[in-house]
């Protein structure tokens, strides 16, 4: 049996909820970030393996240097939809880099949202979307089109 990847934004939606509980508890507050990191790191990890797995049915994914590789076939496909994909799961991959790399970082986005909590809802809101428009690709065909790269990613 195959996992199904869309269980980790399910479980980023609840690591969500887990620090939401913690909101003013000055004694929860690390944790509270971790639940929010590990949601953000939830979400694009989630979204990756399933363009991953999807590409993968159109061109071999190499073992090394896999993000970057998914990411770049991505990008550079002469399909804008299927780029548009691949700019949005680079925007999510360097969201996850700063919630499991950086001391410090503004979840909020510079005071985009109100809170952690709405910029982690409005992740959520891109992640599923993001999964959306991979099954949409896969299915109304834009990913036939794609040739293996030849050394470009």
């Amino acid at each position: 049996m195959s996992f199904d990847w869309e269980s980790y934004l399910l479980l980023a939606e609840h690591l969500n909820d887990a620090a939401q509980e913690l909101e003013g508890d000055a004694n929860q507050e690390d944790l509270r970030e971790a639940y929010l990191r590990s949601a953000l790191s939830r979400f694009y990890y989630g979204v990756f393996c399933i363009a991953k797995n999807v590409l993968d049915d159109y061109v071999p994914v190499p073992k090394k240097n896999i993000h970057k590789f998914v990411i770049c076939e991505y990008t550079t496909s002469p399909d804008s939809q299927v780029s548009k994909v691949g700019e949005n799961l680079k925007r999510l991959m360097h969201k996850r880099g700063q919630a499991d790399y950086e001391n410090e970082i503004d979840i909020r986005e510079r005071d985009t949202y109100q809170s952690d909590f709405d910029a982690i809802n409005a992740t959520n809101k891109k992640a599923r979307k993001l999964v959306q428009q991979i099954k949409m690709l896969k299915s109304d065909g834009s990913m036939s089109s794609l040739t293996f790269s030849e050394g470009r990613c």
